[in-house]
C-alpha cells in the first residue's frame, strides 16, 4: 500500500506550480474569461456565456490564494490563523 502525499509536500507542490505562472496571467484570464462570454452570450449561446463567465472570479481568487499565502518560510495555516484574529 502507498502512503499517502503528505500535506507538507502537496502544499508546496502547489505553491511551487504557482510561482511558475507570472502574476499578470490571472488578470489576462480573467479578461479573457469575460470577454470570451460576452461573445458567446452575443452569439445566442447563453448557457455556455454564463458557464465561461463564472471562470473569472476563480482566476482572480486564485492569483489572490498565491498573493497572500505565498511561501514566505512561514506555515500557511499560521498565516491564515494571522488573519483571523487580527
Amino acid at each position: 500500500m502507498q502512503n499517502p502525499i503528505a500535506p507538507e509536500a502537496a502544499q508546496q507542490d502547489v505553491f511551487h506550480f504557482l510561482s511558475t505562472i507570472p502574476s499578470a496571467a490571472f488578470i489576462y484570464a480573467m479578461l479573457g474569461s469575460v470577454l470570451a462570454s460576452a461573445v458567446l452570450y452575443l452569439m445566442g449561446r447563453r448557457h455556455t456565456a454564463l458557464f465561461i463567465g463564472e471562470w473569472a472570479p476563480t482566476f482572480v481568487a486564485i492569483g489572490l490564494f498565491y498573493k497572500f499565502l505565498r511561501p514566505s518560510g512561514r506555515n500557511v495555516g499560521e498565516r491564515i490563523g494571522e488573519t483571523f484574529t487580527r
